[in-house]
């Protein structure tokens, strides 16, 4: 499904149907439209199992995926598409964007801190109270505004009740019906809102850019493992904060880094030109 897609206050298409589901509720703050997630549980990871009609490319095992184990969430707020670069002009004033020219491309080229930074701006501006300690990102969640989406709140709303490898399902065409990567972005980001959206209605949570969340990697480890244990709400933030984790794949990357589950890592105090983020917000 395509849409035609506008960030710049435009209310165009709302609400849509898809495969006879309806959209969550989505209202703008700001110049951002925020889709109100349901509260509910999710298996969180990816419970690999060998297919040979998924190459490598598309399902790979990694241990930082593992084990699959049960999550519970509160409802909660996140945008449906990343912050755009018309979006962090409006509320930051610049552009930093390597693929600059088109104000619907996501904003990139800006790191962890200037992501929180922009989140707490936009809850000044929206009269909410700003969330993230600026020095050290860290989150108070009793607070009203804007902040990164935690992993397990970024994983629940990518998947939208699904297990496939993609939200749009299994194999590498699935994938290309829900975002850019690198078989099909020509090298560069696009402009969001241009895929196919969940049936929760987010946009671009396959590829495109890779999304900043809340959580970060102990430098200790070499990889960030989860534990078997059933969590409520996990908030998880390591002492080490240089190391942020990253959802969703981006321009550059093969199907595999896209799924669902996939995780990464990018360092705080340094943007790339295929990382961005997306705004979250707690309910009350």
């Amino acid at each position: 499904m395509n849409r035609d897609f506008r960030t710049d206050g435009g209310k165009v298409n709302r609400h849509e149907e898809n495969d006879g589901e309806t959209m969550s509720a989505v209202e703008t703050i700001q110049g951002i439209e925020i889709a109100t997630i349901p509260s509910g549980n999710f298996l969180m990871g990816h419970a690999y199992q060998y297919n040979p009609s998924l190459p490598e490319r598309v399902n790979m095992f990694c241990r930082d995926e593992q084990p699959v184990h049960n999550v519970a969430l509160d409802a909660f707020q996140i945008g449906i598409v990343p912050v755009t670069q018309r979006q962090y002009r409006a509320v930051m004033g610049d552009n930093p964007s390597f693929f600059s020219g088109d104000d619907e491309r996501p904003v990139e080229l800006i790191d962890a801190y200037k992501a929180v930074i922009f989140c707490n701006r936009l809850s000044k501006a929206a009269g909410f109270d700003p969330t993230h300690d600026e020095e050290t990102t860290v989150c108070d969640f009793a607070k009203s505004g804007f902040r990164l989406p935690t992993e397990a709140e970024w994983e629940y709303a990518c998947r939208a009740g699904t297990r496939t490898l993609f939200y749009t399902g299994d194999i590498e065409e699935d994938m290309d019906r829900a975002g850019w990567y690198l078989a099909s972005s020509g090298g560069a980001t696009h402009p969001v809102g241009r895929k196919e959206p969940n049936v929760w209605g987010l946009y671009d949570m396959h590829g495109n850019v890779w999304e900043y969340v809340y959580g970060g990697m102990d430098r200790e480890w070499s990889y960030d493992w989860y534990t078997p244990e059933e969590q409520t709400n996990p908030r998880r933030y390591d002492r080490d904060f240089d190391l942020r984790m990253v959802r969703g794949g981006n321009w550059f990357t093969e199907p595999y880094a896209c799924r669902s589950a996939a995780r990464s890592v990018g360092l705080s105090g340094y943007g790339t030109h295929y990382q961005g983020f997306r705004v979250a917000r707690s309910l009350r």
